[in-house]
């Protein structure tokens, strides 16, 4: 059952316990002057939201559930969101996807009570929830509504905002279950455990406790924390920017940044308040690439992947050599166990 709360508590639950990217867009849109700003800021809620659940689901299913689920459907949405430039709309219908992907696969979810909120478990076999996406739907039709809309429309910008506002607490009432997980940044390894930030509400902490999981973390790399203690890596799809962005000394660097689209010289990421950050660090760009890309890549039909290696897709021309690809190089280190880590005990 979902917990229902006023839009008083609500709204001072998402400030200061939502996951950081959330709660800081959420100030910003209240912070707001006028209508129309309110309105695309709003938006922006939302699409933060729903990248970073999708991202959190993704990084779950590529690096520890392909081989379990195996989705067709899944691997192919995932692969197209993750090598092109993605609308709101896509972002949408991929989290859903990976939704009806692990029907069935209730005990595999990091977030146990996503699961809840898509499927109805009264049933077996678990079925769709009713208007379940309907109000997500709509906050699309109001994003496009809103790029069509003049600026000095007032009247319909003050309309828009109150209906992104309406879908917005709709979907953040069913998502208050995210308060029970932590968005932390692993700042450094010691001998007795490691270090750590907690990105939650607006502001960020530096633990009092450390860290000691059964198996090897990596510094600077984006873990969701739970209750029990189990890690799930999101990195590198959510990552922590580390250049000086801002003057504004409110603002506690490094930033969570969220990612928005990959070329093969570059992978852009979406900065709460300085908007879309590109990258060209080839650290990050491999790890990208054998984390994410290869692995989806391994998954299509043959004919589907002919000719997409890494070492085409830098020269930006996939068909090169007749359409046939070279052996795939290995970039960097192999690959670290990304399962899920416990706590020791």
């Amino acid at each position: 059952m979902v917990t229902t709360v006023n839009i008083t508590e609500l709204e001072n639950i998402i400030l200061n316990e939502f996951p950081y990217p959330i709660a800081v867009r959420y100030q910003r849109m209240l912070e707001a002057k006028s209508f129309e700003i309110k309105a695309r800021r709003g938006i922006d809620v939302y699409e933060a939201g729903l990248r970073a659940l999708t991202l959190g689901l993704l990084g779950q299913y590529i690096q520890r559930d392909l081989e379990t689920i195996n989705d067709p459907k899944l691997n192919k949405e995932a692969l197209s969101l993750i090598t092109r430039p993605a609308s709101l709309g896509t972002w949408q219908s991929v989290f859903f996807t990976g939704l009806k992907a692990y029907q069935g696969h209730q005990e595999r979810f990091f977030m146990t009570q996503l699961y809840d909120f898509y499927w109805d478990t009264t049933v077996k076999p678990h079925r769709s929830q009713k208007g379940i996406q309907r109000p997500f739907q709509k906050l699309v039709e109001l994003r496009n509504e809103i790029s069509h809309s003049s600026p000095t429309d007032s009247d319909v910008f003050q309309s828009i905002y109150k209906e992104i506002s309406n879908h917005l607490h709709t979907i953040l009432q069913q998502f208050l279950f995210i308060v029970n997980y932590d968005l932390i940044y692993v700042s450094q390894q010691t001998e007795n455990g490691y270090i750590y930030d907690i990105y939650t509400g607006q502001s960020v902490k530096r633990s009092d406790t450390l860290l000691k999981p059964q198996k090897p973390l990596r510094e600077e790399w984006c873990y969701l924390s739970k209750e029990t203690g189990e890690l799930l890596s999101v990195h590198p799809l959510i990552i922590f920017w580390e250049d000086e962005l801002s003057q504004d000394q409110d603002i506690r660097l490094p930033e969570v940044v969220i990612y928005d689209s990959y070329q093969p010289s570059q992978i852009k990421y979406w900065h709460s308040s300085a908007g879309k950050l590109e990258t060209r660090n080839s650290n990050i760009l491999d790890l990208f690439v054998e984390l994410i890309i290869e692995r989806l890549q391994s998954r299509r039909p043959r004919q589907v992947i002919k000719g997409l290696s890494w070492q085409n897709m830098k020269t930006g021309n996939p068909l090169q050599n007749g359409g046939q690809s070279k052996p795939e190089p290995m970039f960097g280190p192999p690959a670290p166990n990304l399962d899920f880590v416990t706590p020791a005990s």
